[in-house]
Parts: structure tokens; sequence; C-alpha cells
């Protein structure tokens, strides 16, 4: 997300930590909706277990800054697109 603009650091961070253990942030693409979600992994995704916990909520607020995120996604569409695209396989 090095040419996106971004509404803190901390989210720029969890975008970067998709398929991470713990929470992320992962920008989906349905059809012509762009969205964030928030996402949470009891496991990295290249780990084995018997086990994983995930779960996915999609967001329209900053957790850690309360910003409206619809402008982040209007300053950035083309490139959030692309990042959606690059991490489907990621998606609940």
């Amino acid at each position: 997300m090095k040419n996106i603009n971004s509404c803190c650091d901390t989210f720029l961070w969890k975008v970067s930590e998709i398929g991470k253990k713990g929470l992320s942030i992962i920008p989906i693409k349905e059809s012509d909706i762009l969205y964030f979600a928030l996402q949470g992994r009891s496991h990295d995704v290249s780990e084995v277990a018997d086990k994983h916990s995930m779960f996915q909520q999609a967001i329209r607020f900053c957790p850690w800054c309360g910003k409206d995120l619809q402008n982040l996604i209007t300053e950035n569409k083309i490139e959030l697109a692309k990042l959606a695209e690059l991490n489907k396989k990621y998606a609940l």
C-alpha cells in the first residue's frame, strides 16, 4: 500500500498483515463494490494446524482513528481494486 493515502499508520500496517495470525484489514471487491473488512485469524495462512479460527466483518470506519473509509476508497479506487484482486484468496 505504498502508493495509497491512508487515514493512519496502524491502518496501513494492518493492511500489510493480510493472511497472518491476528488482526488485519483486507480490501474486498465484489462486482463493482469495493470495501474493507476486519479479519482475524488464529494462525498464519501458511501454518498447518488441525483447527483454524477465522472471522471477517465489513467495516465502514477505521478501528484505530475512526475515519470514514469511504473517503479512502474514493481517493484510491484503482490501487485498492488491484490490492483486492491480489489478496482475494485470503477473503472469507
